[in-house]
């Protein structure tokens, strides 16, 4: 066998080895959008593919996801994905689709999707950013005034769960993610700003960083709320109405 023969065997094999597969599945839902797809871009190894619902087509922000990877629709394409895919996920999880999700209703391809990903024992992920009356947002937009409710939305919760589904907020997601996606290799930049992040807590430990957590934590609007400066860590992940707050209140940012 020549040489060139053996190396394409050889980088087949180690594609088929780390190369992971993971169904994408779009509801209407928008909080987090930009934050939650940066998560899910920084994996090399992951071929995604995504079904998108009718309501989320005419959502402006949307749009952006188009580019984590290929379009399927139809029910044999929609299994074989399912059937391939380490896990199913569902980033903007809506009050609508929670409810059908909980009694069993599949009247569309994104919650058909759900419903066999279940019935398959697929590992299902919902962020709960976009339904959830406990968010930030929510309290923000009084959204959570009402407790009968809210005491529906978390009866829907429960039943989904007992039908196997799994919900994490935004800022847990990605420690959820990696037990199905992660295998080592997320990309070189990621690897260094971890690295960074760390020279960068170690240097300035008499400062008070926000970003102190970790690389991959969000900056809240309850973390930077009421303050009028801020020390920030140059990798830093600010959410939408944390950088809302910031613009609005002209709150000084300082980079450590």
């Amino acid at each position: 066998m020549d040489e060139h023969k053996l190396k394409q065997i050889i980088e087949k094999l180690l594609c088929d080895y780390y190369e992971k597969k993971a169904l994408v599945i779009l509801t209407g839902g928008t909080s987090y959008s930009n934050e939650i797809l940066e998560i899910l871009m920084q994996y090399d190894n992951v071929k995604y593919e995504y079904i998108i619902s009718e309501n989320a087509l005419k959502i402006e922000e949307i749009k952006e996801w188009r580019k984590i990877g290929e379009k399927i629709e139809g029910d044999k394409q929609i299994y074989e994905s399912i059937k391939k895919a380490e896990c199913v996920i569902i980033p903007l999880l809506t009050r609508n689709t929670l409810a059908k999700i909980s009694v069993g209703i599949a009247d569309n391809e994104t919650t058909t999707a759900i419903q066999l990903a279940l019935m398959m024992g697929k590992p299902a992920i919902a962020i709960d950013a976009s339904w959830n009356p406990e968010t930030e947002f929510a309290k923000l937009m009084r959204l959570n005034t009402n407790e009968a409710y809210n005491k529906m939305l978390f009866d829907h919760k429960s039943k989904a769960e007992k039908l196997g589904m799994s919900f994490v907020s935004v800022y847990d997601f990605e420690i959820e993610v990696n037990k199905y996606l992660y295998k080592g290799i997320k990309n070189k930049e990621i690897q260094e700003k971890d690295i960074k992040s760390t020279e960068c807590s170690k240097e300035h430990t008499d400062v008070n960083i926000i970003d102190e957590k970790n690389i991959d934590s969000f900056i809240t609007y309850g973390d930077i709320s009421g303050k009028g400066t801020i020390y920030l860590s140059k990798n830093s992940r600010l959410t939408d109405l944390a950088k809302e707050y910031i613009s609005q209140n002209r709150v000084k940012v300082i980079e450590v």
